[in-house]
């Protein structure tokens, strides 16, 4: 049993690499790792931390003095103006001053007096000018009314006239806007009185022979009814049909 473990341990040295003759030398060389120590970081940040902290702490000092500077000053001169406006009240005014100071009232009043006249005319003004626009806006529409009225009255092609009287004279006709006379043949109460109610009379007292006048002679020879509302609806010769002169032009006497 001896003699089998010695021959384990042969075999075991042997077979062990260390011993292994037929490895090379350059099989044995163990490549060295070279190691360089690393040098130390620079701790230059905590050191800037430090200054600034120290900077922050003389400006806030600085701040503080300043404020507290402000204050007293700011108290004190309260202060100096308190005692001032206390010592004024206790003062006596002087004659001038009262003078001036009743002049200003009196000023300030008189602008107040002539800013409150001025007022009171606007105001007026104001109140004018709505009656004015109500007048205004009345007038308007009375007049449009009027128009429509007007709008729908037939338009008359004949006109009559009286000269120079009103209720006595020549009778004159307008026919297609020019005026002319009536020539006195046959012409009488009854031809009168067409053109009296004409006029908005009633009836003709006489007709006659009237002073002379001018232009056309239109109608002549007229033989009326009494109930025709227009003289040239009356029986005639023909518009301007005649053999009259103006020494022969009607007359009519109204009522």
């Amino acid at each position: 049993m001896l003699a089998n473990s010695r021959m384990d341990e042969v075999s075991h040295i042997q077979f062990n690499p260390l011993f292994d003759m037929s490895l090379s030398r350059s099989d044995l060389n163990f490549e060295v790792e070279e190691r360089t120590p690393k040098k130390p970081k620079k701790q230059w940040y905590g050191r800037a931390i430090v200054v600034y902290l120290i900077l922050q702490t003389i400006l806030n000092l600085f701040l503080l003095y300043k404020v507290f500077t402000v204050e007293s000053f700011s108290c004190r001169s309260g202060f100096e103006k308190l005692i001032a406006a206390h010592t004024n009240l206790y003062e006596e005014p002087s004659k001038h001053s009262l003078e001036v100071l009743i002049q200003n009232n009196s000023q300030e009043a008189k602008t107040l007096r002539d800013l409150v006249s001025s007022l009171e005319t606007q105001v007026n003004s104001v109140c004018q000018l709505e009656e004015i626009k109500h007048d205004l806006a009345l007038l308007n529409t009375t007049t449009h009314s009027l128009q429509v009225q007007q709008s729908t009255i037939p338009v008359a092609s004949v006109d009559v006239r009286l000269i120079p009287g009103r209720f006595r004279g020549r009778v004159e006709v307008r026919h297609n806007g020019v005026w002319g006379t009536i020539c006195d043949d046959s012409f009488d109460n009854v031809d009168g009185m067409v053109i009296c109610k004409m006029l908005g009379f009633s009836s003709a007292i006489t007709t006659f022979t009237a002073t002379p006048g001018s232009g056309k002679i239109w109608l002549d020879e007229l033989r009326c009814h009494g109930t025709e509302e227009d003289i040239f609806d009356c029986p005639h010769a023909g518009v301007e049909f005649h053999n009259c002169h103006h020494m022969e032009d009607a007359g009519v006497h109204c009522i």
